[in-house]
């Protein structure tokens, strides 16, 4: 979705859109990653997953991020259901 003024907010799997952008190309990123296993949508055998899960993710936001610009990461210390 195109935005006044440029802006573009793009909805989906993060790893299947990121894929195809190309590097330095972000100017800002905002995301609240999935909880370890506290919703039903976010499920991982073990903590060891969920944080390889998360390194992938964040190494590609960091690898399209343009220099000197801001990623803000929404997260909470939930590991269970609650």
């Amino acid at each position: 979705m195109i935005l006044a003024d440029g802006i573009e907010i793009i909805l989906g799997d993060c790893l299947e859109v990121m894929k195809d952008m190309p590097d330095k190309s972000v100017d800002f990123c905002i995301t609240s990653p999935p909880y370890y296993n506290a919703k039903s949508y976010s499920q991982y055998p073990s903590v060891e997953d969920y944080l390889q899960s998360m390194q992938a993710i964040f190494s590609v936001i960091y690898k399209l991020m343009k220099p000197s610009r801001m990623c803000v990461i929404n997260i909470s210390s939930v590991i269970v259901p609650r």
